[in-house]
């Protein structure tokens, strides 16, 4: 379809002259608002003012060490919310990539390929080539098991139908029976171990003429048969217009369609009965022994030794498929996670500057404090908490916003509580250690004061 060739790709995405205009008016004007509070409290203030600041005071400018404070107390603040959101992206990522399923994803290659209609016009044409192809590969050496099917899971959707069940009295609309539509070859679910739960898989007799049979899942069967067997029940659902009904031979597990989103109930038709009599794209799924790629050339082969001009698209493997499905959410934890590290740097940084001005400007205080008989580790201690004050304010204000960035990002989260006490843990850990760091070093300058030298440096 044309209307995908106006989506932007990434290899559009380059460095142009708006691009560095943008930054650099960017950073003009973060230049402006960073200066623009001391300026103000420079002309703000009268001579007298300043002569008393710069008069032998031990507290230096309390108002302009209380505006540090209060902008350091709002980054820190920011940059917890940010971490917040870093974390439980970050976690929700990586309960995707651990997602189950329900079929095997280790060792496991797929391929796709589509028959075309003017060559493959009849069933038997179609189900001849789908047998003789699994055949083939599954007599490859590496290879344990290979299977069809229409849609592999976590690849998409793959389409749904509508249908009705004849032993049911038609209480509700036909319209509330839905189901997703694959077709599975005998040899599908044994590929990918997805469990059978009842009834049996399908088999070689489940061909052409003989096709009304079908497979269902277990999620269908918890919606549409509660607290009664499915066996041998019947559904009646429209086949390219054509209405038929189909008997239930067969109960296998759930499969995700997409890595994220909730198991889906599945209808499953054998893949040799030439269903609607014109080819419909499927997917080989091959099981091996060994890395599952060294085998693509070789199942390639096998394709094109039935049909040399037939053309294979998708070769990938069970782990790439997922990948595919958590490249938003990997892409979103990785720039949040960025953004939190950066911020989380600055206020360090940020941290280390401010306590170290206050610490010059308490130089006198803290040399009397010395030569009185403080202890250096008392000193230590002082300017420690001084430092960490910020911190602790920060971080309170911090988690509280944490909490509702977390309520506002829910819908990105995966198996992961907007609340999520390890996140929270490992934040405030992290920000603790980081703020101990950078306050250590003008700590220890401050312990190490000699107070007569202190003095004579008024």
């Amino acid at each position: 379809s044309t209307r995908w060739l106006n989506l932007p790709r990434a290899e559009t995405i380059h460095v142009d002259g708006i691009v560095m205009l943008f930054a650099c008016g960017l950073v003009v004007v973060t230049g402006l608002i960073a200066g623009l509070l001391p300026a103000l409290s420079a002309t703000s203030r009268g001579v007298f003012a300043m002569l008393q600041d710069s008069s032998r005071g031990i507290g230096g400018s309390v108002s302009r060490a209380g505006l540090r404070r209060a902008l350091l107390t709002a980054e820190i603040a920011l940059t917890v919310m940010l971490l917040v959101a870093a974390g439980l992206l970050l976690k929700s990522f990586v309960q995707l990539r651990t997602a189950n399923l329900g079929c095997a994803t280790e060792n496991v290659l797929t391929m796709s390929y589509s028959l075309p209609v003017k060559q493959y016009d009849t069933p038997q044409k179609i189900a001849a080539f789908h047998q003789a192809l699994v055949e083939r590969v599954s007599h490859l050496p590496g290879v344990q098991a290979a299977g069809l099917v229409s849609t592999v899971p976590g690849a998409g959707w793959g389409g749904d139908e509508v249908f009705t069940i004849p032993e049911h009295p038609a209480t509700k609309s036909s319209l509330e029976l839905d189901a997703m539509v694959r077709l599975a070859d005998p040899g599908y679910f044994s590929a990918l171990q997805i469990p059978l739960i009842g009834g049996r898989f399908f088999s070689e007799d489940d061909r052409l003429d003989r096709v009304r049979r079908i497979i269902i899942s277990h999620q269908l069967v918890k919606r549409y048969f509660p607290k009664e067997d499915p066996l041998g029940k019947r559904i009646r659902i429209d086949w390219d217009g054509a209405p038929a009904t189909f008997e239930i031979v067969g109960v296998v597990g759930d499969t995700l369609y997409h890595v994220g989103r909730p198991t889906k109930a599945t209808v499953y038709f054998p893949a040799l009965s030439g269903l609607g009599g014109h080819p419909i794209p499927m997917s080989l799924v091959v099981r091996t022994l060994t890395e599952p790629l060294s085998l693509s050339l070789p199942t390639q082969r096998q394709i094109a030794a039935l049909d040399p001009g037939l053309p294979v698209s998708n070769v990938l493997t069970m782990q790439q498929i997922i990948g595919r499905s958590t490249a938003n959410a990997s892409f979103s934890a990785t720039l949040v996670l960025a953004f939190a590290v950066l911020s989380l740097l600055l206020a360090a940084i940020g941290l280390y500057g401010v306590l170290s001005y206050l610490v010059t400007q308490r130089v006198t205080e803290i040399g009397i404090r010395i030569a009185l008989g403080a202890r250096r580790e008392q000193v230590l201690r002082l300017v420690l908490m001084d430092g960490l004050r910020p911190v602790f304010y920060g971080l309170a204000i911090g988690l509280a916003g944490g909490a509702g960035v977390g309520l506002l990002i829910r819908s990105m989260l995966y198996g992961t509580k907007p609340l999520d006490t390890l996140v929270l843990v490992a934040i405030v850990a992290t920000l603790l250690v980081t703020a101990g760091v950078a306050c250590t070093l003008p700590a220890w300058r401050a312990s190490r004061i000699e107070p007569m030298q202190a003095l004579r440096t008024e």
